[in-house]
């Protein structure tokens, strides 16, 4: 590459890193002039929608994902066609745009960036996903489909194993609860952990919480103390 500071963001001297929302000021920077287009999707963020193009960009030492994100498919349509003319100004519709992930140089292009956007959907996947449309660039929107399939299905996965391991643990207050399908169920402190990178004191304090509510729904009004019956 021609210039290696496009490149590589300044604050980012760790051989790896992930910034999934581009919060770090020195990853905020425009696209590097020669980053190759890998391809687009939409960002599901719950409250809206952004749609979302990615890049690649190697210096030799580290490969980088760029994200750009748009208010609409046609905004970064539009963009992508600006950029490829020349236009200096094909930024101009952005609503964010900076790095996201870096990481050492192994790979092929394909394979590093298949990589690189695997971490990058697993970082955010506790709080967004991506959707369809898949648009294609270095990679084919096949290729970017599978992504997203296979870190669901990892997640569905560890979720099922995290139940089961914890089924045989769970209290007996949680056990009648989920007899009496009142919502609470074992494994739930896994999945905090897994999902918002609680500590497992954190989790299991939210268990505990949880008892205290089944409680409150179990016990008649007359029966309800600062004490549970010897039987729960």
């Amino acid at each position: 590459m021609s210039n290696t500071s496009e490149h590589s963001p300044s604050s980012s001297s760790t051989t790896l890193f992930v910034d999934p929302w581009c919060r770090e000021a020195d990853h905020q920077r425009d696209v590097p002039s020669d980053a190759i287009f890998l391809g687009a999707w939409e960002r599901d963020l719950g409250i809206g929608e952004l749609n979302e193009a990615l890049f690649l960009a190697r210096d030799g030492q580290r490969d980088f994902v760029w994200s750009l994100t748009t208010n609409s498919v046609q905004s970064t349509n539009e963009s992508l066609v600006r950029r490829a003319s020349g236009d200096p100004d094909w930024l101009s519709s952005k609503i964010t745009c900076g790095c996201v992930v870096g990481a050492d140089t192994r790979l092929s292009e394909c394979e590093a960036s298949v990589r690189l956007l695997r971490m990058l959907v697993r970082s955010r996947a506790s709080h967004e996903f991506p959707r369809p449309p898949y648009v294609p660039g270095l990679l084919r929107s096949g290729a970017l489909t599978n992504i997203v399939d296979s870190i669901s299905e990892e997640m569905e996965t560890n979720a099922r194993i995290a139940r089961a391991a914890q089924v045989d643990h769970a209290s007996p207050i949680l056990r009648l609860a989920q007899e009496l399908k009142l919502g609470p169920r074992p494994g739930r402190s896994r999945r905090l952990q897994l999902d918002s990178g609680l500590s497992t004191a954190e989790a299991h304090n939210h268990d505990i919480a949880c008892e205290e509510y089944i409680r409150q729904r179990l016990l008649p009004a007359e029966g309800r103390s600062d004490r549970a019956p010897e039987i729960l």
